[in-house]
């Protein structure tokens, strides 16, 4: 789990700017949000997962990421609005990540980029539940 959040640093000049106020209109596989939130892919996790390991997963992830490099406010931005499938306020959120000058790269929540030009990779499992999450008494399932 480590590897997939590797970040290097880029001269603010490379970072890649979208138009955060339009969500491409892409396949059926990913999902769009409200006010201009990027779309994110619905995945499968090789094995079917609970809502119990999804959560150790991300805690674990969370817990980690100051070994990932960038800033501790973007990291908490991200992780404020995240997993984004279950984002109850959109328009709450685009504030958040707009404040935070985040940038996402080809509209995806899985590369984003901080002012200084800094990437950060995020994990499908930060991201959103898988479609395979196996129900629990909670009544979490897959979309």
């Amino acid at each position: 789990m480590g590897n997939c959040c590797k970040s290097r640093r880029r001269s603010p000049s490379e970072a890649p700017i979208i138009d955060n106020s339009k969500a491409d209109k892409g396949g059926s596989s990913t999902q769009s949000n409200t006010n201009g939130l990027p779309q994110y892919k619905k995945w499968n996790s090789p094995t079917p997962i609970d809502e119990a390991e999804l959560n150790r997963q991300r805690d674990m992830f969370w817990d980690t990421q100051p070994a990932y490099g960038g800033q501790p406010e973007v990291w908490d931005a991200l992780k404020s609005v995240l997993p984004i499938d279950q984002l109850s306020d959109a328009e709450l959120a685009r504030c958040i990540l707009e404040a935070a000058e985040i940038r996402f790269a080809r509209n995806s929540w899985t590369e984003v980029y901080d002012s200084q030009g800094y990437k950060y990779e995020l994990p499908a499992y930060v991201i959103s539940n898988p479609q395979n999450i196996v129900i629990t008494d909670s009544g979490i399932q897959g979309d």
